[in-house]
């Protein structure tokens, strides 16, 4: 089969990669598409979670079920589905504990141990599968993984007066936690560099400003970073008043990169809080993404096949766009 493959430093497509067997607590899943995004980009160049990542690249993907394991009754073959990414133990004291999210064997598709979903066959844990709206388009299945992602963010502020919102970033996860949060009580804006997503913006009725065009003022309440850069973080830091809380939504350090974080005594002095946060429900995102409360139209900036799998994980790491699509 054909699939997006890395091996040692390099990328490139396989197409004679073996198809995965189906094994007891999996099911193989058809891909019709898989999104790419900074994450992916981050493992093709060792900067994941697990810098000697091996096999195939992706973790976001809507397809459909081909098998499943013997004596399996909540699935069957045919049935329209996306993926949970991340695939937690259920032994260990984090998932007994409750945070599965911090599993100490966890893995996850595409980033670490297990293969992704840049290819024609997927093996998937059966807990991680599931079902996924007919009504749904591709687009906005593959998109509940970001939405999944900006929920959280709510869970981690915990509004609750009406406060100062910035989100740093022009991805799908940054137009998601623009949308979410508006609609949670909060003065949102969303600063970016794209004009594709500022114009979203616009015709979504959300405040936006170019990132260049912003006071650094240190008069947000809440200051998002879904860019996840050392010069994001320090724009968060100028932004964010004190006492105030700053959301870190990704964090990467690419090889090579010598931008220093800026200096933490400003961040003691200012007594400013700050929150990580991972992905939220995806079963939760994709009900509100049926019921259509958040704008998921023309996320997407790029539409490439799997032929152009390389392509389109160079077009993942361009910031002009906000989405990358993968047709399988």
């Amino acid at each position: 089969m054909r699939a997006l493959v890395r091996r040692g430093d390099s990328v490139s497509l396989d197409s004679l990669r073996p198809e995965p067997a189906l094994d007891e607590g999996f099911a193989l899943v058809k891909p019709s598409a898989a999104a790419l995004n900074m994450l992916d980009v981050a493992v093709a160049r060792g900067a994941g979670p697990d810098p000697a990542f091996e096999g195939v690249l992706g973790h976001q993907v809507v397809g459909t079920i081909t098998e499943t394991p013997r004596g399996e009754r909540r699935f069957a073959s045919g049935d329209r589905v996306v993926a949970n990414p991340g695939f937690a133990c259920g032994r260990c004291d984090m998932c007994r504990g409750g945070l599965a999210n911090h599993c100490r064997e966890g893995a996850t598709l595409g980033v670490r141990s297990l293969d992704g979903c840049v290819a024609e066959l997927v093996r998937v844990p059966i807990q991680c599968v599931i079902r996924t709206p007919e009504s749904l388009s591709e687009e906005a299945a593959l998109a509940s993984c970001a939405l999944a992602a900006a929920l959280q963010i709510v869970q981690a502020v915990h509004i609750e007066t009406k406060p100062y919102v910035t989100v740093l970033g022009d991805n799908l996860v940054g137009l998601f936690a623009a949308q979410v949060m508006s609609a949670r009580n909060t003065a949102v804006r969303l600063l970016g560099a794209s004009e594709r997503a500022l114009s979203l913006c616009e015709k979504w009725g959300l405040k936006h400003r170019p990132l260049h065009e912003a006071g650094r003022r240190a008069d947000q309440d809440v200051v998002v970073d879904c860019v996840g850069t050392p010069e994001s973080f320090n724009t968060c830091v100028r932004l964010v008043r004190p006492r105030g809380r700053i959301v870190l939504k990704a964090a990467f350090s690419m090889p090579g990169e010598t931008t220093p974080r800026r200096d933490l005594l400003s961040i003691v002095e200012n007594e400013i809080e700050i929150i990580g946060s991972r992905s939220g429900s995806l079963p939760e995102a994709l009900s509100i993404l049926e019921r259509g409360e958040v704008q998921h139209d023309g996320l997407f900036s790029r539409r490439l096949t799997l032929d152009d799998a390389t392509e389109a994980l160079a077009a993942a790491a361009d910031p002009a766009q906000t989405g990358v699509l993968v047709k399988v």
